[in-house]
């Protein structure tokens, strides 16, 4: 195994759903509401967004497509490490995911283990 500063995103997602399978449904659940007050309440959050590096319109584009991978391929992602890591945390739309899962740590519903998990992974 390389060493985790060698790691692309894309397998250390992998690893987290390998080490973390009964979390992953939480987090996606996490994710698609984000996304879906994102698209939502669009308007309301383009009127507080100020100056980003990402546009208010881009990333509610973002929301939108990662709202339509997990419609397209629903309850696959908890089962499937490599097609969760390929579909939501690669290209464009890992812009969206990685914020939410950054997010999603921070909450109380989010286990301490698997936020320790996942700062280690990611924020090495």
């Amino acid at each position: 195994m390389k060493p985790i500063y060698r790691l692309s995103l894309k397998d250390k997602i992998k690893i987290l759903h390998s080490l973390f399978p009964e979390e992953i449904p939480k987090y996606i659940s996490y994710l698609k509401n984000c996304a879906v007050e994102t698209i939502d309440d669009s308007e309301e959050i383009a009127r507080g967004w100020g100056n980003n590096v990402i546009q208010h319109g881009y990333w509610t584009f973002l929301a939108d497509r990662t709202f339509d991978c997990l419609r397209r391929y629903g309850d696959s992602f908890n089962h499937c490490g490599k097609l969760f890591a390929k579909r939501l945390f690669k290209d464009r739309v890992c812009l969206f995911t990685l914020h939410t899962l950054m997010q999603y740590v921070e909450t109380e519903d989010c286990p301490p283990k698997f936020a320790l998990a996942v700062r280690l992974l990611i924020e090495l």
